[in-house]
């Protein structure tokens, strides 16, 4: 079920102490949210990776120096 972040967001906050809600106001204000999402974007996607890696290691060939998985 999709929510109105206007809505949403005060629920939450009223919920969480005083200190908290100051500090989720300067992370949510004071980070531009492409910065938060690439930065979200890149964390899944280097778990993923090194998921992959552990998985398909094949580092005893000619380019495992150049594999950074090896």
């Amino acid at each position: 079920l999709a929510m109105n972040p206007t809505i949403l967001f005060p629920i939450i906050l009223n919920w969480l102490t005083k200190p908290l809600q100051i500090l989720i106001e300067v992370i949510l204000h004071g980070i531009p949210p492409y910065v938060l999402a690439c930065a979200i974007g890149n964390y899944i996607g280097i778990n993923l990776y090194n998921g992959q890696c552990s998985l398909e290691n094949n580092c005893e060939n000619e380019f495992g120096i150049e594999d950074p998985c090896c």
